[in-house]
């Protein structure tokens, strides 16, 4: 009788990594990567303002998020020189 492990064809030998663990690892991989190459920019506001800014967002279809970073972004290529051509 052999004693040799009998393999599932294309694992190499390996035991089968299940999806969830694949997702994990992708997660951490990605908060990791955020860590390392993002930022965040915030700003301290009046209630009330806060609150006219995101309703103008939502009747315009977009986020607070979105209109912050389409601005911040005009302004990095006005100042870097792009946007002078």
């Amino acid at each position: 009788m052999d004693d040799q492990k009998t393999e599932k064809k294309g694992t190499g030998g390996r035991t089968p990594v299940s999806e969830e663990h694949k997702k994990e690892v992708h997660r951490r991989n990605n908060v990791k990567w955020d860590r390392a190459n993002m930022r965040s920019l915030t700003c301290r506001m009046r209630t009330e303002e806060a609150n006219i800014f995101k309703a103008f967002c939502a009747e315009n279809n977009t986020t607070p998020g979105r209109v912050l970073k389409d601005y911040v972004l005009s302004i990095i290529k006005e100042y870097s020189g792009e946007g002078s051509n």
